[in-house]
């Protein structure tokens, strides 16, 4: 029998713990990671050349961090005319200049590096990654897909469906059900332009991240076009899709659109079925059971009900007030 873990029904707590962590991890990228452009400490290269191998090697990723103060031995990361360098400190000191030099040239670099000049210390690197970024800055559409290819491994139908004899016998007299209220075109296409707004907005804040000019008006102006069209694609899509600021039940007929057939009469089970907490937990059940979800309206108070009928993994109910 393949296991199931039906919907959590007490999620308050963990839900608190999901958010903590993930606040947690933003807060460590942002001390640890976040680029000198957003204010942060680190500063982002790709390895280009052979001066400092055996060290570093071409195509390597390397992150430098900033420093209060810097010594001699130490391999920073540091600003010229032409880009950033990556060389280690020979002598010097802060206020008359730094001498650099690679670890694979037998010379004194030509120049004197300011301490306002260095992006940082190297923190670490990631042996051949840079390659393999400059591989997808080459061919983002390929990468695109290849994303979006992996976006859909969850919706494929891993398991077979297996239909309970008693869910048969129902749906043979049940009625298909369609959405109460279908998003208009003007609707479809507002969530369209959002979602491509915001798209467009991500692709210039990563040309602008490449080419370090994210603290710049156009950066600000990138920043401002994905949170509006993001959001606003968010909250259309939650109201089209999930039903929100619907009254009920069109909320819950809403959410479960797609996979509802009405019923006179729910089937008779032997154990009473486990009650979820809202009708996107009902048709996250039913997605993964790629189970439909069957409607019973109530003649005598008018109650509107909605059960999932699966076979070994138990059933769910969602009871909209």
């Amino acid at each position: 029998m393949t296991s199931f873990r039906g919907p959590r029904l007490h999620q308050g707590p963990r839900d608190a713990l999901s958010w903590g962590i993930l606040t947690a991890l933003l807060l460590g990228w942002w001390l640890c990671l976040a680029p000198t452009q957003l204010g942060g400490p680190a500063t982002v290269a790709i390895v280009d050349g052979s001066s400092m191998e055996p060290t570093l090697r071409g195509g390597d990723l390397v992150i430098a961090r900033s420093q209060p103060s810097y010594a001699v031995g130490d391999l920073v990361m540091f600003r010229l005319d032409y880009g950033l360098v990556i060389h280690r400190i020979t002598g010097g000191s802060a206020t008359a200049g730094w001498t650099t030099q690679g670890d694979n040239r037998e010379g004194v670099d030509p120049w004197r590096v300011d301490q306002d000049s260095i992006a940082g210390k190297v923190w670490f690197e990631v042996a051949g990654f840079g390659s393999l970024l400059a591989i997808v800055a080459k061919n983002p559409l390929r990468f695109g897909i290849f994303c979006a290819a992996l976006c859909l491994l969850p919706y494929l139908p891993w398991r077979r469906r297996r239909i309970p004899p008693a869910l048969a016998e129902v749906l043979d007299r049940s009625t298909r059900e369609l959405r109460p209220v279908p998003p208009s075109r003007l609707e479809r296409g507002v969530l369209l332009l959002s979602a491509l707004a915001a798209m467009g907005a991500l692709a210039l804040l990563s040309l602008l991240g490449a080419s370090h000019a994210l603290a710049s008006l156009q950066g600000l102006i990138a920043v401002g076009a994905l949170a509006w069209g993001g959001g606003f694609a968010v909250v259309l899509s939650a109201r089209l899709y999930d039903g929100r600021g619907m009254p009920e039940p069109g909320r819950s007929a809403c959410a479960l659109s797609g996979r509802l057939r009405l019923v006179e009469e729910f089937p008779a089970r032997d154990v009473p079925p486990r009650a979820v907490r809202s009708a996107v937990a009902l048709r996250e059940v039913a997605e993964r059971c790629r189970l439909p979800v069957l409607h019973r309206i109530d003649p005598a108070t008018d109650r509107h009900e909605f059960l999932v009928v699966s076979d070994g993994r138990g059933d769910f109910i969602w009871r909209p007030r």
